[in-house]
Parts: structure tokens; C-alpha cells; sequence
């Protein structure tokens, strides 16, 4: 699996049923963080949680750790969140304000658009030392829609308004329904951490047939949770043990 090759993957996949190495095998995780997670547009956050300038949040691209921040011209960056010292993390924090982002490590302080600022001991610094050359490293791309920012890790692929395209509507239809317009992400976050493979995830969030077992209190007062398939108007039922069955066995 390490070389990667398209025949070989394809095998696991068959019609009506997957291979578990889908779900288990290091290299083929590997490749996904590679070629998914590297290359795709990812979900940064909203431009609502960063409202004013020095404001920023914190997250994951992948493995790759990232600040958005609110820059002075108004402008959202998305920048890497590794100092271009050392790469220690600049910014330890999920969400802050600070008018300069400074590394805790060797105290080297960004401007929230990635310029280098300042560092420290400048005088021990090697004659062709070049402060503009050191910024944080940015993004390679980022897009913009109705405040939803994405960013890719790659300098080049599918662009954004071909990523974005097939999702527009859903994202219109959410944000018109707001009063003015707009969407306010300011509330809060809950965040979790799931150790497994990210397609289990991503798996039982779509999956709808465990809701009435695993969900059960979910449902409504007529164990009707929704339905699993279009055209299905009867929905899932929650179903439960005979006592008497139950107790005999």
C-alpha cells in the first residue's frame, strides 16, 4: 500500500461492501493525509468569529496547525501557526485578541498579516539577516464564501469556486434565513476528540439506521426519529425488547 497505486487501493472496494484496511491501514491513512488532507479545501472557521482586527482563532488543516486572524485592513489571513524560527507553535490559545502574535518560545513577535516584527537580540542576528523573508508562512489558497472561509494546503488544484459550487445553495439557504443576511458563529464551540480513523467519523454521522438504538432518547414521544432513505415518509422506529423475553432469557 505504500506506493500508493490506484489498482491496489481500488481493491478494497467492492459494490456492496468495503475492506476493514479502509479503516485500519497506517498507509493508506498516510496517503489520505497526503493526498486528501493536503490538497483539498478545508473548512477554516467564519469570519464572524473574528470580527475585529487582532482577533484570531486557532485549528488543524490536517496535521497542519493554522491561525486565522483578523488583520488591520480588515482582511481575514490564514497562516501557519508554526514561528519561522524554530516552528515551535506561535499561538497556543483556540481563540484570543492580540495586536502582535509573539512566540512564547523565543519571544520572535508576527504582525496578524505574518510580517515579521521584531525579535529579540536583533544585534546577534547574522548580517544578511532578512526580517521581511521570515514571515509566518500563509496558506497557499484561500477562499471566501458568505463569511465561510476554506483554505488549501496545495499551491495548486481544483480551485475554490469549483470546490465551492455544488454547495452554494445549501450555504444561501442557511445564511438567508438570518435577518439580515448574516451569520454570527459567536456562541461558543463545542469540540471534541475522536481517536480513530476519520472515515469512522464521518461514517456514523451519515449513518441514520443506529440513531433509533444508539439515540433512543432523541426521539420523539411517538418513537419517530426521521426518515433513511428519500420517499420513506414513515421514518425509524425506536424498537424494544420484550420484558417477558427479556427476563426469560
Amino acid at each position: 500500500m505504500r506506493n500508493g497505486h490506484a489498482e491496489e487501493i481500488s481493491k478494497l472496494i467492492e459494490p456492496g461492501r468495503v475492506h476493514r484496511r479502509v479503516y485500519t491501514d497506517p498507509d493508506l491513512f498516510e496517503l489520505e493525509m497526503e493526498r486528501i488532507f493536503g490538497r483539498a479545501w478545508l473548512f477554516v472557521g467564519h469570519a464572524s468569529q473574528v470580527p475585529n482586527p487582532g482577533d484570531y482563532i486557532t485549528t488543524e488543516l490536517g496535521r497542519a496547525p493554522v491561525i486565522m486572524a483578523r488583520h488591520r485592513d480588515g482582511s481575514v489571513q490564514v497562516l501557519l501557526n508554526r514561528c519561522s524560527h524554530r516552528g515551535a507553535k506561535v499561538v497556543n490559545e483556540r481563540r484570543g485578541h492580540a495586536p502582535r502574535l509573539t512566540c512564547c518560545y523565543h519571544g520572535w513577535t508576527f504582525d496578524t498579516d505574518g510580517r515579521l516584527v521584531t525579535v529579540p537580540v536583533p544585534e546577534g542576528c547574522g548580517e544578511g539577516f532578512d526580517k521581511d523573508a521570515l514571515g509566518l508562512a500563509h496558506a497557499p489558497r484561500v477562499g471566501e464564501y458568505r463569511g465561510f472561509i476554506f483554505a488549501s494546503l496545495a499551491d495548486k488544484g481544483q480551485s475554490f469556486e469549483d470546490h465551492i459550487g455544488p454547495v452554494k445553495d445549501n450555504i444561501d439557504d442557511l445564511v438567508d434565513r438570518a435577518p439580515d443576511g448574516a451569520l454570527a458563529l459567536d456562541a461558543g464551540m463545542h469540540r471534541y476528540a475522536f481517536n480513530g480513523n476519520w472515515k469512522l467519523q464521518v461514517e456514523n454521522v451519515l449513518d441514520s439506521y443506529h440513531v433509533p438504538f444508539g439515540h433512543a432518547s432523541t426521539v420523539n414521544k411517538d418513537g419517530v426519529q426521521f426518515a433513511r432513505r428519500e420517499g420513506d415518509r414513515k421514518g425509524a422506529t425506536v424498537v424494544e425488547a420484550d420484558k417477558k423475553q427479556t427476563a426469560a432469557s
